[in-house]
């Protein structure tokens, strides 16, 4: 289900100063530019990996309850669960916030987190919007230095690319750089059995 960023994490999982002495670029001249790439790296590694890696506050929305009161949550690794909320069926919809009681937290470092709902918890009656659930979560590592090793050497490689391989500004990215950047984080993504 659609995943949308609440709270930003406050850094990238590489610093500039990691990059530049990795790189061994010792002018501050394009300082600005380089941390964009890193920036730009970090979202394109997140992608390809499916996961958070430095913590950040996650929404995600649902259309309906579970079947089986189960709710895999799709940005791994989850820290915690902020909330849980949804829209009633009441004249004037009210966005109402389940109790911590009614539903317990599992988390995993390389699974998606899940959320299951007590079986004696009366699952109310929701809005007919598109997404009338709200799961507000925690998802990543924790602070850059918690970040696995194996993503930072792929937002090297992505940065350094986008860094050396610059036109008019835009991200281009070699086919060679995207394959081995997929091939380092593919054998940590949860699913694969690399």
């Amino acid at each position: 289900m659609p995943i949308s960023i609440v709270t930003p994490a406050t850094n990238d999982p590489v610093t500039l100063a990691e990059f530049k002495a990795h790189e061994r670029i010792t002018h501050t001249e394009e300082d600005g530019v380089i941390a964009k790439k890193i920036s730009a790296a970090t979202q394109f590694v997140q992608a390809i990996a499916d996961r958070q890696l430095v913590d950040a506050t996650l929404k995600e929305v649902f259309e309906c309850w579970p079947s089986k009161r189960l709710i895999h949550l799709g940005r791994p690794p989850v820290d915690s669960v902020s909330s849980v909320k949804y829209y009633d069926t009441s004249a004037t919809p009210t966005l109402t916030t389940m109790s911590t009681d009614d539903y317990r937290v599992y988390t995993f470092q390389d699974q998606p987190g899940i959320l299951e709902i007590d079986e004696d918890t009366v699952l109310p009656d929701l809005d007919d919007r598109i997404y009338p659930i709200e799961v507000t979560f925690v998802a990543g590592y924790g602070a850059q230095a918690a970040v696995p090793e194996i993503y930072k050497e792929a937002i090297h490689l992505v940065a350094a690319d986008y860094f050396n391989n610059r036109e008019d500004g835009e991200y281009r990215l070699l086919d060679r750089t995207r394959r081995r950047a997929e091939a380092l984080v593919g054998a940590k993504a949860w699913g694969s059995y690399a």
